[in-house]
């Protein structure tokens, strides 16, 4: 399900808020408001301390969003797409189609993210100093709303060097040791398994917090590390599976015996003959005969032909509520599988036609490469 607002687009990449995101966004803002600023500044009234409270919190989560911006605008300079970038309660995550294809491109995307950070903390840190020289006395409130956002930038870059995979640091660590040995698996293992160490060891420090009678922030950090140890098995998990399907193509783990429907077929005879008697929710469309071949036209959801009223079912063809077929919706047959399963997870799909020549000559889905790695596993 999922939780996530879509906000627009810069630089052609979606940019979208998670639900969590809210509740992080409150308590910073309530925090600044009720706690940093009256503070600093004893005598604050309630409207300008809680303006300056939301003002602060929507910097902070522009400055995470220009810091994932960096990191995919070096990717894109890259040839690596972009999906979307996501702000949620542990601040940004750009998420990429696919890793790099070598430790220099890593570095240079890794690296992006904490420039940026230390170049707002540099802006900010000259509009604190310019208010401060230019009248100290009436402008400290400003000054320290400034020094703030200065302070949470370095904390930002600081906290993102930390050599533990899959933070920037660690990526910049992986990269190096790409870099020398040439060999990504061994790379990725071992910053993998420094993220971890790094993550148990937040998760012991909060523990010791909560006995110490700090719970919140103790249980947050048993959360933060946690999230960070599940990060780090996952993006280790990742590249093993890259190798266990690395050199194999679509064409030899597709489906050849394909359930396909004409395009003059009703959405009735759809419905009654193909979705609830193969139980697929996704149909290839085609043209032709089996002489021929038949050419991929598009494909129909059980989506798009339950939307078809029921009276009208019988007299709707398919190709009036079909999605005709697009670069989004094939592969060919030498693509490899690698690249298939990035574009799975790119266009969210389950399944994707084979295609070749116009003509449907398979179709690739999710279990077929699961059933394939888990066999592949098992012989090895």
């Amino acid at each position: 399900m999922k939780t996530g607002i879509r906000v627009g687009k810069i630089i052609n990449i979606p940019i979208e808020i998670d639900l969590s995101w809210l509740v992080i966004f409150a308590l910073i803002a309530f925090s600044l408001s009720e706690g940093y600023f009256p503070v600093k500044n004893p005598g604050i009234s309630l409207l300008t301390r809680w303006i300056l409270g939301l003002a602060a919190s929507l910097l902070i989560f522009a400055s995470i969003l220009i810091h994932e911006l960096s990191h995919s605008f070096v990717a894109q300079k890259n040839n690596i797409s972009i999906k979307k970038i996501t702000l949620f309660i542990f601040g940004g995550v750009a998420h990429i189609t696919r890793e790099p294809d070598n430790p220099k491109t890593e570095l240079k995307i890794a690296i992006a993210g904490p420039l940026a950070s230390f170049i707002i903390a540099f802006i900010f840190s000259l509009a604190a100093l310019l208010f401060s020289v230019l009248s100290p006395y009436h402008n400290k409130l400003i000054f320290e709303f400034f020094a703030y956002l200065f302070i949470m930038n370095i904390i930002l870059a600081v906290f993102n060097l930390i050599p533990a995979f899959p933070l920037d640091g660690g990526r910049i660590l992986r990269a190096i040791i790409w870099m020398s040995t040439n060999n990504m698996e061994k790379a990725t293992r071992v910053a993998s398994y420094i993220g971890q160490a790094f993550a148990f060891f937040l998760m012991f420090v909060g523990i010791m917090q909560v006995f110490s009678g700090r719970l919140v922030g103790g249980l947050w950090m048993i959360f933060i590390g946690w999230m960070l140890n599940n990060a780090a098995m996952s993006s280790w998990q990742q590249v093993m599976l890259r190798y266990t399907i690395g050199g194999r193509s679509v064409k030899d783990i597709m489906t050849t015996e394909i359930v396909k429907v004409t395009r003059d077929v009703s959405i009735e005879h759809l419905i009654e003959n193909y979705f609830l008697h193969y139980k697929h929710i996704v149909m290839p469309v085609v043209s032709g005969s089996e002489a021929s071949g038949w050419e991929a036209v598009g494909i129909i959801t059980l989506h798009a032909a339950k939307a078809v009223p029921k009276e009208e079912r019988a007299n709707t063809p398919v190709s009036a509520v079909m999605k005709p077929i697009d670069e989004h919706l094939y592969l060919a047959p030498d693509t490899a599988i690698v690249e298939a399963l990035n574009k799975m997870q790119a266009e969210e799909a389950g399944r994707l036609l084979v295609v070749e020549d116009k003509k449907l000559v398979g179709i690739l889905s999710k279990s077929d490469i699961l059933k394939f790695i888990q066999i592949k596993i098992e012989l090895e």
